[in-house]
């Protein structure tokens, strides 16, 4: 990656913090995605995915600090599994997603977790329930984050939630 417009910190600690925008140079990113969908029984579903990315900068005039560093919310492992599937109008999942802790600060300082400004590696498991009513009208319930874990992206992320839904297709 090349002219690569990064963040850097001037003035951090105080309630008024100054950022700079400015050309970073150089990055380089590998990584390797993968997927499986795999039918259990007619109807019924197992799928997985996973994400692996290694981010290093690698040429940065402006902050030398940073060479080295992995990029910032760049997480290095991610994954998805579940099931999902459908039967006579009625349908279902359950699905578990995993993503590594990230950083927000182009050196790679932030290191603390649970706390406000974290980029907190965090597992959640999410379900939803749902059936068509009518043709083209489906109605569903759905629990993001089932097991109310607490975790991080900058800010304190949503609990468990509730979330009912109505689609129409037409």
């Amino acid at each position: 990656m090349t002219d690569l417009f990064y963040v850097k910190d001037i003035i951090t600690g105080t309630a008024n913090d100054l950022r700079q925008t400015s050309n970073t140079g150089k990055a380089k990113i590998r990584g390797i995605e993968a997927t499986l969908k795999q039918t259990l029984v007619d109807g019924v579903w197992l799928f997985g995915n996973v994400s692996y990315t290694h981010t290093k900068i690698t040429e940065n005039s402006s902050d030398p600090n940073t060479v080295g560093k992995e990029l910032t919310r760049a997480p290095e492992l991610m994954w998805n599994v579940g099931v999902e599937g459908e039967y006579k109008g009625v349908f279902g999942s359950v699905i578990g997603r995993y993503v590594d802790k990230s950083y927000a600060d182009a050196t790679n300082r932030d290191v603390a977790v649970g706390v406000q400004g974290a980029w907190d590696a965090y597992y959640l498991l999410d379900t939803k329930i749902g059936y068509e009513v009518l043709k083209g009208i489906k109605a569903s319930f759905a629990v993001q984050n089932l097991l109310d874990e607490h975790y991080y992206q900058s800010a304190l992320m949503p609990g468990r939630t509730f979330i009912g839904e109505v689609t129409v297709n037409f």
